[in-house]
């Protein structure tokens, strides 16, 4: 699931959720459970695209803070650089 063609990792990379239709509650309800899944399955391959996620504003709230939470969760510190810029205000 989370090679490329996989729900979670076309999830996470917009490729089936979201690019479209842009942001609603369904949308945002699967990327956090992807995110969910993705923390669960200690998939550090995914967060190239969850960074994506805090870098592509607006997005809805909850799917921002689970991203932040994710990659806090997976202790992925090459995302330090777009956390910071994610806790700055537009």
């Amino acid at each position: 699931e989370f090679l490329p063609g996989g729900l979670i990792h076309d999830i996470l990379a917009k490729k089936q959720y979201g690019e479209k239709t842009g942001s609603s509650i369904k949308d945002s309800d699967y990327i956090e459970l992807a995110l969910q899944a993705t923390v669960n399955a200690n998939s550090k391959d995914m967060v190239p695209y969850i960074i994506s996620i805090l870098n592509n504003r607006p997005s809805p709230y909850w799917s921002h803070a689970k991203a932040c939470d994710a990659l806090a969760q997976l202790n992925a510190t090459e995302a330090i650089p777009a956390l910071i810029e994610a806790m700055k205000s537009e």
